[in-house]
């Protein structure tokens, strides 16, 4: 047998096996009157119908791609990764993002900030969700996970499953997408939180957009085709 054949078939396999051990949390469908799915939330942002596929969802021009909640190893580059790199659990920011408040189905109050590392840390806080259309640009660190201060139980939650735990087993209370075709340099994500630990998990009381770009020289480089995106370890 041709060995090329035997190594594409190995490498094949490997990534099969690897994809099955993926997990995906699942998203409810909201039960209280006048809240949106996900879908709706994204027809929103980015206008159009989205209609699902599997898990993710299209307007046809605009692809949303789940990211895996457990399964895969790693960190997800926000400038340059994709929702096949790694699970949701952390992530990593080299240029700075720009945050937006683009949905909130919840009475709680909240406020989204991130955690250092992946485990421990001090919440920072950057956006609270009491505004629509609310948005700040912000620079992070190489390894953080998205955290939740619900300020109206005083409950804190994060994307790493293992911060929180319901009936002694770890919860998941985000989940994330990874945008494309939106016509703009740099990487679009978009996250949902359930804010309350034994909730709905619909995944739409805070919903953010997440938007990454290089530097402004970058942009202009990109513009004309002829960079390489070299990403910057702190």
């Amino acid at each position: 047998m041709d060995r090329r054949f035997v190594l594409l078939a190995t490498t094949a396999a490997a990534a099969a096996t690897a994809n099955a051990d993926l997990t995906y949390t699942t998203v409810e469908a909201p039960i209280y009157p006048g809240e949106l799915n996900h879908a709706q939330i994204l027809g929103n942002i980015f206008g159009g119908a989205f209609g699902a596929n599997g898990l993710d969802y299209t307007n046809g021009a605009i692809d949303v791609m789940r990211v895996a909640d457990d399964g895969a190893d790693g960190i997800i580059d926000l400038l340059e990764g994709a929702s096949s790199d790694a699970e949701d659990q952390f992530w990593g920011d080299s240029f700075g993002v720009s945050l937006r408040l683009e949905a909130k189905y919840a009475a709680d109050s909240a406020i989204l900030g991130w955690k250092d590392g992946t485990s421990g840390g001090v919440f920072n806080p950057l956006i609270e969700t009491g505004n629509l259309g609310d948005s700040i640009f912000v620079s992070l660190t190489d390894e953080f996970r998205w955290a939740l201060n619900d300020t109206t139980t005083g409950v804190f939650v994060t994307s790493n499953p293992n911060d929180q735990m319901l009936n002694d087993a770890p919860v998941d209370q985000m989940v994330a997408y990874h945008v494309t075709g939106v016509g703009e340099p740099g990487n679009t994500w978009v996250i949902f939180f359930e804010d309350r630990i034994g909730g709905d998990y619909d995944f739409n009381d805070a919903v953010f957009q997440l938007t990454v770009v290089p530097s402004p020289g970058g942009v202009a480089l990109l513009a004309m085709g002829g960079l390489v995106l070299i990403r910057r370890r702190r």
